[in-house]
């Protein structure tokens, strides 16, 4: 069994109404309560943010039309380093997604 621990950050669950500072064990990729034992790995989360996966379901990216300011792939590797799970991607007016053949370049670009 692989266990991580992620050491005093604050933990905010919704879902369990839990907002505070604490740590956190996972072990085999799923949250364990009170594990307490050595952990395989340690992450300091002091003075971060540990939440479930951010959703933005209204996100403009660039492309296509605005490739020079950002892409769909600069766009997505963004919202994934600031905590973003899952976005979507609303249609550009300059470019609009609007047949199938935009539709299979977006997909091709994941």
């Amino acid at each position: 069994m692989s266990t991580l621990l992620i050491r005093g950050g604050r933990i905010i669950d919704p879902a369990n109404e839990r907002d505070g500072v604490g740590d956190l064990w996972i072990a085999d990729g799923r949250i364990v309560a009170g594990y307490g034992g050595r952990a395989d790995e340690t992450i300091d989360a002091a003075g971060l943010i540990v939440c479930p996966g951010l959703i933005d379901p209204r996100v403009s990216l660039g492309e296509p039309g605005n490739e020079e300011d950002e892409t769909i792939a600069t766009g997505t590797a963004a919202a994934l380093a600031g905590g973003f799970t899952s976005i979507g991607a609303m249609p550009g007016s300059q470019s609009a997604v609007d047949a199938r053949a935009g539709a299979e370049f977006v997909k091709l670009q994941g």
